[in-house]
């Protein structure tokens, strides 16, 4: 099955839990449009990988004037995105325009006119390679548009990680997670001028360790690259795992993990 439909389908079958567990996807968008700047005024609007639509209703009530279209892979998110926004329309008094909402690749994806401004929120990582998702993305943009995104990056997970190579290195996952300095050149390289690059580690607090695997599980993660090795982790390797990782870095009323989480504003 190519990359694409895997992931796919991993996020079709989490799309009616998803927002159960997706604390730090809702942080992520919300600091995402905050960074942008106060007298940006986009026409057209672009949410890549716009899942249950995090950062789709957070960008409309910015630009309520605007055009939005939300695309993704999964066409179970979609349908979340959409009921999201029915509801919104149902408690708002006045008109609210629906956005479109968008089946797609956004690797492949291919607009009728320019955005002015392109999001993407705790997605990108999943759009490998980079360089080519990027080239993609500026072909999208109008000339004089934005680019705003932001993802989670290599220190992601760190602690666990490093356990998992030291426990069981003939088991660690087929993929890492990008390097922030990686994405900073791919999109200078990408033709993108940039504007502001931060990147900063944000805490999320379980009860415990099996409150952050099942979240992990429940937002469609384990399933793909950045999870799952070559050959599986068997259940008592996890259940080991799970317990040392629990030993080494759980508090006494809470278990805290470290998102590293690059944002990155661009002109085209």
């Amino acid at each position: 099955m190519p990359e694409c439909m895997s992931t796919a389908v991993a996020f079709d079958r989490k799309a009616f839990t998803y927002n159960k567990f997706a604390e730090i996807q809702g942080i992520v968008a919300e600091q995402l449009i905050r960074r942008l700047p106060a007298d940006l005024a986009p026409r057209c609007v672009l949410d890549v990988g716009c899942g249950t639509g995090f950062l789709s209703l957070r960008a409309h009530r910015a630009w309520p004037e605007a055009q939005l279209d939300c695309l993704d892979i999964s066409s179970r998110m979609l349908q979340m995105a959409e009921a999201s926004f029915i509801r919104l329309k149902q408690g708002t008094a006045g008109e609210t325009v629906l956005p479109r909402f968008i089946l797609a690749d956004a690797r492949g994806f291919k607009a009728e006119a320019g955005y002015d401004l392109l999001l993407s929120s705790s997605a990108l990582h999943w759009m490998y390679p980079f360089d080519e998702t990027l080239i993609a993305f500026r072909r999208i943009i109008k000339p004089g548009g934005t680019l705003a995104f932001s993802l989670m990056t290599r220190g992601t997970f760190s602690d666990l990680h490093g356990l998992r190579r030291e426990m069981f290195p003939e088991k660690m996952p087929a993929r890492e997670l990008p390097e922030a300095d990686d994405l900073v050149s791919a999109s200078s390289q990408a033709g993108f001028c940039i504007v502001k690059a931060v990147t900063e580690d944000l805490i999320v607090s379980y009860p415990d360790v099996r409150s952050f695997f099942r979240a992990v599980h429940g937002l469609g993660v384990s399933g793909g690259d950045y999870s799952r090795g070559r050959s599986l982790l068997n259940a008592s390797e996890m259940r080991r795992l799970m317990q040392e990782y629990s030993e080494r870095y759980a508090r006494e009323d809470s278990f805290n993990v470290k998102y590293e989480v690059l944002t990155i504003i661009a002109g085209s």
